[in-house]
Protein backbone atom coordinates (compact mmCIF):
# COMPACT_ATOMS: atom_id res chain seq x y z
CA UNK A 1 0.00 0.00 0.00
CA UNK A 2 1.16 3.57 -0.97
CA UNK A 3 0.66 6.41 1.42
CA UNK A 4 -1.43 7.96 -1.23
CA UNK A 5 -4.23 5.04 -0.40
CA UNK A 6 -3.85 5.77 3.27
CA UNK A 7 -4.28 9.61 3.15
CA UNK A 8 -6.81 8.87 0.44
CA UNK A 9 -8.89 6.58 2.73
CA UNK A 10 -8.10 9.43 5.75
CA UNK A 11 -9.80 11.78 3.07
CA UNK A 12 -12.87 9.83 2.60
CA UNK A 13 -13.40 9.33 6.45
CA UNK A 14 -13.18 12.93 6.87
CA UNK A 15 -15.52 14.15 3.47
CA UNK A 16 -17.64 12.03 4.98
CA UNK A 17 -17.48 12.59 8.51
CA UNK A 18 -17.25 16.59 7.67
CA UNK A 19 -20.44 17.74 7.33
CA UNK A 20 -21.73 16.30 10.55
CA UNK A 21 -19.05 18.35 13.05
CA UNK A 22 -18.13 21.50 11.25
CA UNK A 23 -20.32 23.69 13.08
CA UNK A 24 -19.51 21.95 16.64
CA UNK A 25 -18.20 23.53 19.93
CA UNK A 26 -19.00 20.73 22.05
CA UNK A 27 -18.11 17.05 21.74
CA UNK A 28 -16.97 17.02 18.35
CA UNK A 29 -14.10 13.96 19.10
CA UNK A 30 -17.52 12.29 20.77
CA UNK A 31 -19.48 12.66 17.60
CA UNK A 32 -16.42 11.37 15.60
CA UNK A 33 -16.03 8.34 17.02
CA UNK A 34 -19.96 7.56 16.77
CA UNK A 35 -20.19 8.55 12.88
CA UNK A 36 -17.33 5.80 12.57
CA UNK A 37 -18.77 2.76 14.51
CA UNK A 38 -21.99 1.19 15.77
CA UNK A 39 -23.14 2.75 19.22
CA UNK A 40 -22.05 0.28 21.36
CA UNK A 41 -18.11 0.36 19.68
CA UNK A 42 -18.72 4.12 20.26
CA UNK A 43 -19.86 4.07 24.17
CA UNK A 44 -17.17 1.38 24.72
CA UNK A 45 -14.44 3.58 23.64
CA UNK A 46 -15.61 6.37 24.87
CA UNK A 47 -16.26 5.10 28.04
CA UNK A 48 -12.66 3.83 28.44
CA UNK A 49 -10.70 7.17 27.57
CA UNK A 50 -13.32 9.30 29.22
CA UNK A 51 -14.35 11.12 25.79
CA UNK A 52 -17.76 13.27 26.87
CA UNK A 53 -20.39 14.80 24.78
CA UNK A 54 -20.22 17.92 26.55
CA UNK A 55 -16.38 18.42 26.15
CA UNK A 56 -15.40 21.83 24.45
CA UNK A 57 -13.48 21.97 21.20
CA UNK A 58 -10.51 22.68 23.02
CA UNK A 59 -10.71 19.62 25.28
CA UNK A 60 -10.81 17.96 22.23
CA UNK A 61 -8.10 19.44 20.47
CA UNK A 62 -5.68 19.40 23.32
CA UNK A 63 -6.53 15.46 23.15
CA UNK A 64 -6.57 15.07 20.00
CA UNK A 65 -3.21 16.38 19.89
CA UNK A 66 -1.90 14.04 22.59
CA UNK A 67 -2.88 10.95 20.56
CA UNK A 68 -0.58 12.15 17.88
CA UNK A 69 2.18 13.10 19.51
CA UNK A 70 1.79 9.78 21.00
CA UNK A 71 2.05 8.02 18.04
CA UNK A 72 4.91 10.30 15.99
CA UNK A 73 7.04 10.94 19.29
CA UNK A 74 6.39 8.54 22.05
CA UNK A 75 7.13 5.57 19.71
CA UNK A 76 10.44 6.07 18.38
CA UNK A 77 12.93 4.02 19.36
CA UNK A 78 15.06 6.36 20.87
CA UNK A 79 12.50 7.94 22.80
CA UNK A 80 11.35 4.15 24.39
CA UNK A 81 14.77 2.96 25.43
CA UNK A 82 15.22 6.71 27.06
CA UNK A 83 12.99 7.16 29.57
CA UNK A 84 13.96 11.18 29.99
CA UNK A 85 13.38 12.01 26.82
CA UNK A 86 9.84 10.78 26.58
CA UNK A 87 9.31 12.90 29.92
CA UNK A 88 10.56 15.97 28.64
CA UNK A 89 9.06 15.69 25.65
CA UNK A 90 5.83 15.21 27.07
CA UNK A 91 6.56 18.12 28.94
CA UNK A 92 8.00 20.49 26.50
CA UNK A 93 4.74 19.51 24.43
CA UNK A 94 2.09 20.11 27.66
CA UNK A 95 4.25 23.23 27.84
CA UNK A 96 4.09 24.83 24.74
CA UNK A 97 0.59 24.39 24.92
CA UNK A 98 0.67 21.35 22.05
CA UNK A 99 2.19 22.71 18.88
CA UNK A 100 0.82 20.19 16.55
CA UNK A 101 -2.50 21.89 17.39
CA UNK A 102 -1.57 25.37 17.42
CA UNK A 103 -0.35 25.21 13.68
CA UNK A 104 -3.84 25.09 12.75
CA UNK A 105 -4.21 28.35 13.72
CA UNK A 106 -8.21 29.44 13.32
CA UNK A 107 -9.06 27.73 10.56
CA UNK A 108 -12.21 25.32 11.45
CA UNK A 109 -12.05 22.72 8.36
CA UNK A 110 -8.20 21.89 9.42
CA UNK A 111 -9.11 21.78 13.55
CA UNK A 112 -12.02 19.33 12.61
CA UNK A 113 -9.58 17.40 10.47
CA UNK A 114 -7.56 16.74 13.11
CA UNK A 115 -9.97 15.55 15.26
CA UNK A 116 -10.74 12.80 12.61
CA UNK A 117 -7.31 11.88 12.02
CA UNK A 118 -6.87 11.74 16.04
CA UNK A 119 -10.08 9.45 16.38
CA UNK A 120 -8.56 6.90 13.19
CA UNK A 121 -5.73 6.47 15.38
CA UNK A 122 -7.62 5.78 18.58
CA UNK A 123 -10.19 3.52 16.81
CA UNK A 124 -7.94 1.22 15.57
CA UNK A 125 -5.56 1.34 18.10
CA UNK A 126 -8.10 0.29 20.73
CA UNK A 127 -9.83 -2.29 18.80
CA UNK A 128 -6.50 -4.16 17.51
CA UNK A 129 -5.46 -4.37 20.94
CA UNK A 130 -8.98 -5.68 21.63
CA UNK A 131 -9.02 -8.22 18.67
CA UNK A 132 -5.23 -9.72 19.83
CA UNK A 133 -6.12 -9.76 23.41
CA UNK A 134 -9.26 -12.26 22.52
CA UNK A 135 -7.51 -14.07 19.83
CA UNK A 136 -4.76 -15.15 22.61
CA UNK A 137 -7.33 -15.57 25.17
CA UNK A 138 -9.85 -17.24 23.84
CA UNK A 139 -8.08 -19.24 20.62
CA UNK A 140 -5.18 -22.07 20.43
CA UNK A 141 -2.13 -20.90 18.19
CA UNK A 142 -2.59 -20.99 14.94
CA UNK A 143 -1.30 -24.64 12.73
CA UNK A 144 0.99 -23.64 9.89
CA UNK A 145 -1.05 -23.74 7.11
CA UNK A 146 1.69 -26.89 5.34
CA UNK A 147 1.07 -29.09 8.86
CA UNK A 148 -1.53 -32.04 7.72
CA UNK A 149 -4.97 -31.48 9.55
CA UNK A 150 -7.47 -34.59 9.98
CA UNK A 151 -10.76 -32.75 8.64
CA UNK A 152 -14.46 -33.71 8.34
CA UNK A 153 -16.36 -32.61 5.73
CA UNK A 154 -19.86 -33.22 6.70
CA UNK A 155 -22.54 -33.11 3.81
CA UNK A 156 -27.03 -32.89 3.47
CA UNK A 157 -27.50 -34.39 0.22
CA UNK A 158 -30.49 -36.13 -1.81
CA UNK A 159 -30.36 -39.65 -1.10
CA UNK A 160 -30.02 -40.07 -4.79
CA UNK A 161 -26.61 -38.53 -4.54
CA UNK A 162 -25.12 -41.17 -2.25
CA UNK A 163 -27.00 -43.99 -3.95
CA UNK A 164 -24.16 -45.89 -5.18
CA UNK A 165 -21.65 -45.21 -2.20
CA UNK A 166 -24.88 -46.90 0.18
CA UNK A 167 -24.43 -50.05 -2.04
CA UNK A 168 -20.34 -49.50 -1.66
CA UNK A 169 -21.11 -49.44 2.14
CA UNK A 170 -22.99 -52.69 1.84
CA UNK A 171 -19.57 -54.57 1.25
CA UNK A 172 -17.56 -53.06 3.59
CA UNK A 173 -15.86 -50.79 1.03
CA UNK A 174 -15.79 -46.84 3.03
CA UNK A 175 -12.89 -45.38 0.56
CA UNK A 176 -14.00 -42.39 -1.84
CA UNK A 177 -11.65 -40.61 -4.07
CA UNK A 178 -11.56 -37.09 -4.92
CA UNK A 179 -13.75 -36.99 -8.06
CA UNK A 180 -16.54 -38.97 -5.78
CA UNK A 181 -16.11 -36.50 -3.24
CA UNK A 182 -16.51 -33.35 -5.40
CA UNK A 183 -19.67 -35.17 -7.03
CA UNK A 184 -21.38 -35.28 -3.43
CA UNK A 185 -20.10 -31.85 -2.87
CA UNK A 186 -21.78 -29.93 -5.90
CA UNK A 187 -25.00 -31.87 -4.55
CA UNK A 188 -25.12 -30.69 -0.64
CA UNK A 189 -27.97 -27.96 0.21
CA UNK A 190 -25.94 -28.23 3.87
CA UNK A 191 -22.38 -28.35 4.24
CA UNK A 192 -19.67 -27.84 7.22
CA UNK A 193 -15.61 -28.63 7.07
CA UNK A 194 -14.15 -28.83 10.70
CA UNK A 195 -10.76 -30.34 12.12
CA UNK A 196 -12.28 -34.49 12.43
CA UNK A 197 -11.53 -33.95 16.12
CA UNK A 198 -13.96 -31.35 16.36
CA UNK A 199 -16.66 -33.23 14.57
CA UNK A 200 -15.77 -36.05 16.82
CA UNK A 201 -17.73 -34.35 19.64
CA UNK A 202 -20.87 -33.53 17.83
CA UNK A 203 -23.77 -35.24 18.51
CA UNK A 204 -24.91 -36.29 14.67
CA UNK A 205 -27.17 -39.28 14.83
CA UNK A 206 -28.52 -41.30 11.64
CA UNK A 207 -30.60 -43.88 10.69
CA UNK A 208 -30.11 -47.22 8.42
CA UNK A 209 -32.14 -46.60 5.69
CA UNK A 210 -32.24 -48.13 2.00
CA UNK A 211 -31.93 -45.40 -0.82
CA UNK A 212 -33.83 -45.49 -3.82
CA UNK A 213 -32.02 -43.79 -6.87
CA UNK A 214 -34.62 -41.25 -7.35
CA UNK A 215 -35.25 -40.27 -4.29
CA UNK A 216 -35.50 -36.78 -3.05
CA UNK A 217 -35.03 -37.51 0.87
CA UNK A 218 -31.98 -35.87 2.79
CA UNK A 219 -29.03 -37.61 3.77
CA UNK A 220 -26.01 -37.17 6.01
CA UNK A 221 -22.73 -37.69 5.01
CA UNK A 222 -18.93 -37.22 6.46
CA UNK A 223 -15.92 -37.42 4.90
CA UNK A 224 -12.68 -37.77 6.70
CA UNK A 225 -9.47 -36.88 4.69
CA UNK A 226 -5.90 -36.20 6.16
CA UNK A 227 -4.91 -33.16 4.71
CA UNK A 228 -7.90 -31.02 4.67
CA UNK A 229 -5.77 -28.00 6.62
CA UNK A 230 -6.76 -25.52 3.43
CA UNK A 231 -10.54 -26.43 3.54
CA UNK A 232 -11.25 -25.55 7.50
CA UNK A 233 -14.05 -23.63 7.75
CA UNK A 234 -14.85 -22.78 4.25
CA UNK A 235 -17.88 -21.05 3.55
CA UNK A 236 -18.36 -22.34 0.07
CA UNK A 237 -18.75 -24.95 -1.65
CA UNK A 238 -15.93 -23.45 -4.86
CA UNK A 239 -13.56 -22.77 -1.68
CA UNK A 240 -14.05 -26.87 -0.95
CA UNK A 241 -13.84 -27.89 -4.56
CA UNK A 242 -10.90 -26.05 -5.96
CA UNK A 243 -8.77 -26.30 -2.49
CA UNK A 244 -9.40 -30.15 -1.51
CA UNK A 245 -6.05 -31.87 -2.43
CA UNK A 246 -5.07 -33.23 -5.16
CA UNK A 247 -4.27 -36.41 -4.86
CA UNK A 248 -6.46 -36.61 -1.39
CA UNK A 249 -8.29 -40.04 -0.45
CA UNK A 250 -10.80 -40.04 2.10
CA UNK A 251 -12.93 -42.21 4.15
CA UNK A 252 -16.65 -42.30 5.07
CA UNK A 253 -17.41 -42.16 8.55
CA UNK A 254 -20.98 -41.75 8.38
CA UNK A 255 -23.79 -42.07 6.02
CA UNK A 256 -28.01 -42.25 6.56
CA UNK A 257 -30.68 -40.47 7.16
CA UNK A 258 -30.56 -37.72 10.03
CA UNK A 259 -32.49 -38.69 12.99
CA UNK A 260 -32.53 -34.50 14.44
CA UNK A 261 -32.05 -32.43 11.35
CA UNK A 262 -32.05 -29.49 13.68
CA UNK A 263 -27.60 -30.19 14.16
CA UNK A 264 -27.84 -28.55 10.56
CA UNK A 265 -28.46 -25.04 12.01
CA UNK A 266 -24.69 -25.02 12.38
CA UNK A 267 -23.82 -26.11 8.88
CA UNK A 268 -23.29 -23.84 5.92
CA UNK A 269 -26.80 -23.03 3.35
CA UNK A 270 -26.11 -22.63 -0.55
Amino acid sequence: MTIESFETSVNQIFEKVYPHIKIHKKGTLRTVIYRILDNRQAEELCQKYGIKNNASLDDDLNLSDDIIHTVSFNTQRPVKQHKALKEVGNFVNKKINRPLKNVLNHDQEDKMEFIVIAAVILIGSYFTQKYLNNRTSNTIPDVPSNQPIRTAICLAVPASAVYGLTLRQQVNRDEINRDEMIQVIESATEFLCIEAEDADKQSVHTIHQDVLPDSQLKFYIRIDIPNGQDIINAKTKYVIKRDLPQNTEGKILQLGRLRDASVLKLFNRI
